[in-house]
């Protein structure tokens, strides 16, 4: 089904947006439960906005995904894609969703239901992803190599070697003309798109480098330098037609994070790790990126930004915390993610029953829906002791735990679990190991004659099927059928 109001227009031409606002947050869920009473502190770790419809997606570091819905941050759907790893990087496409994790690479669809899954003896220690035209993923992480892999496919086609100076691969970025990739000691290579080649590198920072990205003919970068922690307050900018370092443009907070607004041609949003955002512009003089107007997050006590990401449109900005918190801004209070945005599909809504009234003679009964209410016994609903009562005889349905024989020996492929049968026995197996009787229920030590009577009628009528051969009444594996 689709949702009416996804027939989203197309945005409004691009205009000068100098201020954005606070449009909503949420909390995205965190996955896997812990073990505590409050509210678990799990970070965003990956956020992205949908390059073809109107859904935002947010990875944290338990494994685990949700999409929000439009600038009111609907939730649309909630998955886990890893068991404990973090979502290093999301992104999407006509494909579907593809989620980076260490050692793993995963593809869903956009309602969670997974594609496929790849790993390898090279695929270790991953950071980062970006997506080429040819429908190529570049990849790379702590090894000294690039991995191209092909969608297509589902397989690798070529490993290349990082040159010696380069230390892993911590950030890549797509450009036209250049697949621009930094270290982990500053540097950022600028590699040919068809053979990956070097063509030119520049020494950026004298530390790590924290962000950085690539729009038309500019490539700004933000670092930190050798001596301190927090970051370097100049912005690196160079000019990818000349090689060379233009003026660098100095900020009034420590920027984080960097992103292009994807409308204008030199326009970018830089960010810090304690909530301010600016807009700057590499055109513009150095006095008016100074008086650029701050803005600010508003974070919980002792939080900080972790993520950030841009809309296609430019009118939507998107920021995440370690808290699990996310937060988005708007260039005004309608905006849309994507300038032509496909549908997006939802979950037919459920058919409205008319109320009855229960003095209406009139109305015939085949208009009220049939349920299989009965009990474990089979008697009509009139017969029997309530659906929500306690069984009489003392039976309930006790769910096991999973054998440690196969918790020990399980393996997963494509987010599925298999482990080889301990038990000898085929078919359904009993819940309570030894014991003979309905699986799932144990009986009372008040009602024992209750009990002995369901299992000697299940005897019975494996005898009477055919079911029960010689030698296995004592050990006769009953499943919940």
């Amino acid at each position: 089904m689709y949702h009416p109001q996804l027939q989203t227009a197309a945005a409004p031409p691009p205009t000068f947006i100098e201020h954005y606002t606070a449009l909503s947050g949420v909390l995205t869920d965190y996955g896997r439960r812990q073990n505590t009473t409050s509210i678990p502190v799990v970070p965003i770790q990956a956020l992205r906005f949908d390059d073809q419809q109107e859904l935002i997606w947010s990875g944290n570091i338990n494994g685990h995904v949700t999409s929000y819905y439009s600038d009111q941050l609907t939730k649309y759907t909630s998955f886990s894609v890893g068991l404990d790893d973090p979502v290093l990087q999301l992104l999407t496409g006509d494909f579907g969703l593809l989620c980076l994790l260490k050692d793993e690479l995963k593809l869903k669809n956009r309602r969670g239901i997974p594609k496929f899954s790849y790993n390898s003896s090279t695929f270790r220690d991953m950071i980062c992803m970006s997506k080429l035209p040819s429908q190529l993923i570049l990849l790379g992480g702590l090894a000294q190599n690039i991995i191209e892999f092909d969608l297509e496919r589902k397989r690798q086609l070529r490993t290349t070697e990082l040159d010696s100076k380069e230390v892993g691969c911590c950030l890549i970025r797509q450009h036209p003309k250049f697949i621009c990739c930094a270290d982990l000691e500053g540097r950022i290579t600028l590699r040919n798109t068809n053979n990956l080649a070097v063509t030119h590198t520049f020494k950026t920072h004298t530390g790590q480098i924290a962000d950085f990205d690539v729009h038309g003919n500019y490539l700004v970068t933000c670092g930190y330098p050798s001596s301190r922690p927090t970051p370097d307050r100049f912005l690196m900018v160079y000019d990818l037609r000349t090689y060379r370092l233009v003026t660098p443009i100095q900020t009034i907070f420590p920027p984080s994070l960097i992103r292009f607004i994807p409308a204008f041609t030199s326009k970018f949003c830089i960010a810090s790790a304690l909530g301010q955002f600016q807009l700057l512009d590499v055109a513009a003089s150095a006095a008016e990126n100074c008086t650029a107007f701050t803005h600010q997050v508003q974070l919980q006590p002792e939080a900080s930004l972790t993520t950030m990401s841009v809309s296609s449109s430019g009118q939507a900005l998107a920021f995440g915390d370690d808290l699990g918190l996310l937060h988005l801004f708007g260039a005004n209070t309608n905006v849309v993610f994507n300038q032509y945005s496909a549908p997006t599909e939802f979950p037919d809504p459920l058919e409205a029953v008319p109320p009855i009234d229960v003095d209406d003679l009139l109305i015939p009964l085949s208009v009220v829906p049939t349920y299989p209410y009965h009990d474990m016994y089979d008697k009509p609903i009139s017969q029997s002791d309530g659906l929500l009562d306690t069984p009489s005889n003392g039976l309930i349905y006790k769910t096991p735990k999973i054998d440690e024989k196969i918790l020990e020996s399980i393996t997963f492929r494509q987010d599925v679990g298999y482990a080889p049968n301990p038990y000898k026995s085929e078919g359904p197996i009993s819940y309570i190991k030894g014991q003979v009787g309905v699986v799932g229920m144990t009986t009372s030590a008040d009602d024992t004659n209750s009990g002995e009577k369901s299992c000697a009628d299940m005897i019975e009528f494996a005898n009477d099927s055919g079911t029960l051969k010689d030698g296995d009444r004592n050990n006769v594996p009953v499943g919940n059928q």
